[in-house]
């Protein structure tokens, strides 16, 4: 039994995660630099347009205006939002978790053996509050009425210059003095909500039965059954009704009563319950109109997975064959799934996103068998299996490896296998949902003022001057495929092991993969570049046709696909040594590095080559050149000793995103973390232990094109020092 609780910690605490950084940013002098972060070139403290003091489009040629961080005047709008202090960069979490595994003999040679696992999660993810846009960001024209209370007393006002721009049309100029006008492109961060937050349940349930045994003829068997179910409900709060918010924010009138109402009369047909909302101000959003646009609509999520399976298994001795065994079987596995959304999800009417409720499952029927060879230094092994999927048809997938000791010091090896990877259920039905990631947008090419966008740009609705994105996170939606199809692989080794001496071994093992069909998506920036610039994939990106949000991006649709191929080589290498007794205690030392040849990935259905070795990047992530972990362990009775070594080499880090005007490159420094743990196991009260990860303190690299917190969460150490104490106990 295991019981862990993981505190949150909040970017706000850690200097080089307090602001998003953009860099290096085509409009910052070389010197710029951000207080806290290790950036060192042309960086900018970026932020969101969605701000606490509120932004709006004027009329035409007006521009966007705001009242600023000061929350005076209005004016040109010049100062986004730092959303980052306020986002979880560790999430709290707490886990326990049962394990059962027992073994009871019925008769001879026949044994019944069971195993338990249930474990339990409660996790919280709190994020910047919601940047309430729902015209631009969300796709939902909400115009804030220039008939609005709240605009007349507190909203921009906007006078005629007298002019008209290239169309003939009257051109507008902020004016203190001038008149209230329709807003249709708004932007308020809600800090009302206290953030966006997802509080996650999760349970995983394991159960395993099964008879094994022995034949009178020495063949070993074994008969099993296995179900595993894992389920999610996630509570989703923070969020916004959009047909709400459309009412709250439209025409106003005062009752008999004197009573602000939504509404342009007393004959509306909005509910008397609706709540006029005031976005202009600090603090200027009361409880009341928070309750009406987003206390009531709180949304739930529940998913599950299920996989049901048996099987039978016989290996042993071939008796008629010196040296050959064998091992064969059958295996019957059910795949289900489903995801269940509430109503306010499946109307997709809050800001919380869409999806559908799904649900899925697929059958397989397996057959394998397994030969062994063994003569005095050679050992030959052939594996084969024959798979039938319900949905797929069948599939026969093979593996040969072969070991042949050329003396005491020196043993050659090598393997090649075929393999199949199925897509999982929730890849093939899992419910479509929107998502924000940060892409460029490849019709945005800041010529607003002029110019002439690329003719699929136009096709697309862009307008003909181009335009300038107002979006720095692009609407994807994201989901299963019930017609995505499996990928398929090939690989193989070659290496050695090597003992030239007493207590060491050294392995050398060169590998290649290819796989085919790859699952996956295409990429956001990937699927709008290849319609402005190829005309390919033009129906994934949806746009605004006309008004003020002509050009803008509605949503990029990249549901799961068989993009293309992959190909990964590289070579790892193993060091494992019996070091002299110190202080009278076992002293051994392990070492595994991986050096990354190729990682090549074809995608977009074969239209980009992506040479990823050494690199990182938003859209794939790290794909290091070296990679190495090494211990020094000391043993001694009841008292034990660990010093770890985790090696990142450096890579190369590629963003272009609206902050550049190309792709640009910066190289990210190696890194090298020390964790150091001490255990001493004692008789009756278990095994305590205490350690330190990362005592080195190693600073946390500036990753260009990571999103949000300005580093790779997934590689790098983000907390500092980290302290733990850990006690075990087996009865």
């Amino acid at each position: 039994m295991s019981v862990s609780d993981q505190t949150g910690a909040y970017m706000a605490e850690q200097p080089w995660s307090f602001y998003e950084v953009w860099g290096p940013s085509y409009w910052m002098s070389d010197d710029a630099r951000v207080p806290g972060s290790p950036c060192s070139l042309r960086c900018d403290s970026g932020g969101s347009s969605a701000v606490p003091w509120t932004r709006a489009a004027g009329p035409n040629g007006a521009g966007n205006v705001s009242r600023n961080e000061s929350y005076g005047d209005w004016a040109a709008f010049s100062d986004f939002y730092n959303y980052n202090p306020v986002n979880y960069l560790r999430t709290p979490q707490e886990k326990y978790s049962f394990t059962m595994n027992s073994n009871y003999e019925i008769m001879d040679g026949i044994n019944f053996f069971t195993e338990v696992l249930y474990s339990h999660t409660e996790s919280v993810r709190l994020i910047a509050a919601e940047p309430l846009a729902p015209l631009v960001f969300f796709g939902y024209p909400a115009p804030y009425s220039k008939d609005n209370y709240y605009n007349q007393q507190f909203g921009p006002k906007f006078s005629l210059t007298g002019e008209v721009d290239e169309d003939g049309d009257p051109t507008w100029v902020l004016d203190p003095n001038g008149e209230t006008a329709d807003l249709n492109d708004w932007r308020r961060r809600m800090l009302e909500t206290g953030g966006r937050r997802d509080d996650r349940d999760t349970d995983v349930y394991r159960f395993v039965l099964g008879l094994e045994g022995t034949f009178d003829n020495g063949m070993n068997w074994t008969a099993f059954y296995n179900y595993g179910r894992n389920d999610a409900d996630v509570i989703s709060s923070g969020y916004f009704n959009l047909e709400k918010v459309a009412e709250a924010v439209g025409p106003t009138h005062f009752n008999a009563a004197g009573e602000l109402k939504c509404g342009a009369d007393e004959d509306t047909t909005i509910s008397d319950s609706c709540v006029p909302l005031n976005i202009f101000g600090e603090g200027s959003v009361t409880p009341e109109m928070l309750q009406y646009i987003s206390g009531d609509w709180n949304s739930y999520t529940m998913g599950a997975n299920k996989q049901k399976n048996y099987g039978f298994t016989i290996s042993g001795e071939i008796a008629a064959v010196d040296n050959l065994s064998f091992a064969a079987g059958y295996e019957f596995r059910e795949d289900s799934g489903g995801t269940l959304n509430d109503a306010l999800i499946l109307q997709g009417i809050t800001t919380a996103g869409s999806s559908l409720n799904t649900s899925g499952s697929y059958e397989v029927d397996d057959l394998f068998v397994e030969f062994l060879y063994v003569r005095d230094a050679l050992e030959v092994s052939v594996a084969t299996r024959y798979s039938d999927y319900s949905t797929f048809g069948d599939t026969t997938n093979s593996e040969i490896g072969v070991q042949y000791a050329l003396n005491d010091m020196v043993t050659l090896r090598g393997t090649f296998s075929e393999a199949f990877r199925a897509p999982s259920v929730p890849g093939l039905y899992g419910g479509t949902f929107l998502s924000y990631p940060t892409a460029d947008d490849a019709c945005d090419d800041n010529t607003a003022s002029g110019g002439t966008a690329p003719a699929n740009c136009q096709a697309q609705g862009v307008p003909a001057t181009g335009f300038v994105s107002s979006v720095v996170q692009i609407p994807t939606l994201y989901g299963g495929n019930p017609d995505l199809q499996p990928e398929s692989s090939e690989s193989y080794t070659v290496g050695a092991v090597i003992d030239p001496i007493d207590g060491l071994t050294v392995t050398v093992d060169y590998w290649k993969i290819d796989i085919e069909d790859a699952i996956g998506t295409v990429g956001t920036t990937d699927l709008i570049a290849f319609c402005a610039t190829d005309g390919l994939f033009c129906d994934k990106t949806i746009r605004f046709q006309e008004g003020d949000a002509q050009g803008q991006i509605i949503r990029v649709i990249d549901t799961n696909n068989n993009v293309g191929t992959e190909t990964y080589s590289g070579v790892d290498i193993g060091v494992i040594a019996d070091l002299p007794e110190v202080f009278g205690g076992e002293l051994t030392y392990e070492a595994e590095a991986t050096y990354n040849e190729e990682t090549q990935v074809i995608t977009g259905f074969g239209t980009v080559v992506e040479d990823l070795a050494g690199t990182n990047s938003y859209d794939y992530g790290m794909y290091t050149r070296w990679r190495a972990n090494s211990s020094l362990n000391w043993n001694k009775g009841p008292l034990n000793v660990l010093v770890m070594n985790r090696y990142i080499h450096g890579q190369t880090d590629m963003v272009d995103d609206f902050w550049t005007t190309g792709e640009e490159y910066t190289e990210i420094p190696d890194v090298l973390y020390t964790d150091v743990r001490v255990s001493y196991t004692t008789d009756d009260y278990g095994t305590h232990t205490v350690g330190v990860n990362n005592i080195t303190d190693e600073e946390v690299p500036f990753v260009p094109s990571a999103f949000n917190a300005n580093s790779d969460l997934e590689n790098y150490d983000t907390l500092g020092p980290v302290v733990f104490y850990r006690f075990n106990y087996s009865f």
